[in-house]
């Protein structure tokens, strides 16, 4: 009898804070309930609840990595594809973590009286800064500088004419490293095994299937050597991509002239790989002989922002996707696009590459030049929104070698997400 009398007085000093404790979780809302009011369900909701073919995305609540529009004369509403101050210069930046590897990569549009003089200003920054000329090509250069001098380099640039648009971005591109070193070394390893038992076999089929086996590793070893040396490069020399436009260009250009939804077509250009701020991800498949930019460097992944791909030759492919307004049809857009920028290049011819949902509209612009750069802007409408993937090959030879190459991945992304 006594000891169930200890028992259930035990029980009851256990009961009564138990007790509290219930009601102090049950008036408090749940970490769950909170998500559910997170601003990105309701984005996927519009998506009818399916699942994206773009991946995770991000979080309004994310650290932006965006851009810095200073346009002389801002539209009088704000754009839905309006961006964000520029993100700190690497020489004032926080220290990153040791050893990880950062492409900063910065682009601007200056209004200057004489494009030639700019270019060769341009030129000269880069030379004193210990970098070099990337490419030129009609009123654009690209120079390449080291990491230690790109803020100094951007910064004098930036006084070199009236700054129309600016943009910086910093992009942790170690864990994309990291991953096709990984590949290398496999193959490589491989590759060893496979030429020992060539070494070692008598029988004739046998090394027939070995040498065949060994000649499809080798072009893969090849390859990610490639993507290894591009992010190395790109970890080294930061880039910065400069558009130059004559003074009297914009003169007959009244800032009324656009709607603020249709402003972000004139701010677009094949040297600017950063989405709108507004923009949504976008992912897709990588061009065979480029390497995906995995990371920013504020730590996000790819499908924080877009899918961004680059060669070793410099080519290279971008996507991103916004809200279909004002609402039109992949036809729609294709005509804004050709009647905004097609003036401005030697060649401008327009395709259609799928079938039906899945088609997908395309500008293709050819610069002026003996050696012209070819720029690819596709988009397409799938349900409230404008999917966009743009392509920048930077001579006749790469547009060649990445033809086949783009366009499997459009016919890759199939229909509407």
């Amino acid at each position: 009898m006594l000891h169930r009398i200890v028992l259930a007085l035990f029980a009851m000093m256990w009961i009564v804070p138990l007790g509290g404790l219930w009601g102090c979780a049950a008036g408090r809302k749940s970490p769950s309930y909170w998500m559910a009011q997170d601003p990105q369900e309701s984005y996927e909701d519009e998506m009818g609840g399916r699942e994206m073919d773009t991946g995770a995305v991000s979080s309004p609540r994310r650290r932006s990595e965006s851009r810095d529009r200073a346009a002389a004369s801002p539209p009088a509403s704000p754009s839905p594809l309006a961006s964000p101050p520029p993100p700190t210069p690497p020489s004032a930046a926080p220290a990153s973590a040791p050893g990880r590897m950062v492409f900063y990569d910065g682009y601007a549009r200056l209004r200057v009286a004489r494009v030639d003089q700019g270019i060769d200003q341009i030129r000269a920054v880069a030379t004193e800064v210990g970098g070099h000329v990337e490419r030129v090509a009609g009123n654009s250069i690209t120079v390449r500088v080291p990491v230690a001098t790109f803020s100094d380099a951007f910064d004098r640039v930036l006084h070199l004419g009236e700054v129309l648009d600016r943009s910086i971005s910093a992009r942790d591109v170690t864990n994309a490293f990291t991953a096709v070193d990984l590949r290398l070394s496999t193959a490589q390893a491989a590759l060893s095994r496979l030429q020992a038992l060539l070494a070692q076999s008598q029988d004739d089929a046998e090394k027939l299937t070995l040498i065949k086996q060994i000649q499809e590793l080798t072009e893969r070893i090849d390859l990610l050597q490639a993507q290894v040396r591009t992010l190395s490069s790109l970890a080294k020399m930061s880039r910065l991509s400069v558009d130059l436009v004559p003074r009297q260009a914009l003169a007959w250009q009244d800032s009324q002239d656009e709607t603020a939804e249709l402003a972000w077509i004139r701010r677009l250009s094949p040297l600017l790989t950063e989405p709108p701020l507004a923009a949504r991800p976008l992912l897709i498949d990588v061009p065979t002989g480029m390497v995906r930019l995995d990371d920013t460097a504020s730590g996000q992944g790819a499908a924080e922002n877009s899918t961004v791909a680059e060669g070793p030759d410099g080519a290279r492919i971008w996507s991103w996707r916004t809200r279909n307004q004002p609402q039109g049809d992949a036809a729609f857009w294709l005509a804004a696009l050709d009647g905004r920028l097609a003036s401005d290049f030697g060649k401008a011819e327009t395709l259609t590459i799928g079938e039906w949902q899945g088609e997908w509209q395309v500008l293709r612009l050819v610069d002026r030049g003996d050696d012209p750069y070819t720029w690819l802007i596709a988009v397409r409408v799938t349900g409230h929104f404008l999917d966009v993937v743009q392509a920048m090959t930077p001579d006749p030879t790469a547009t060649e070698r990445y033809e086949a190459a783009l366009r499997a991945v459009l016919l890759s992304a199939g229909g509407a997400s």
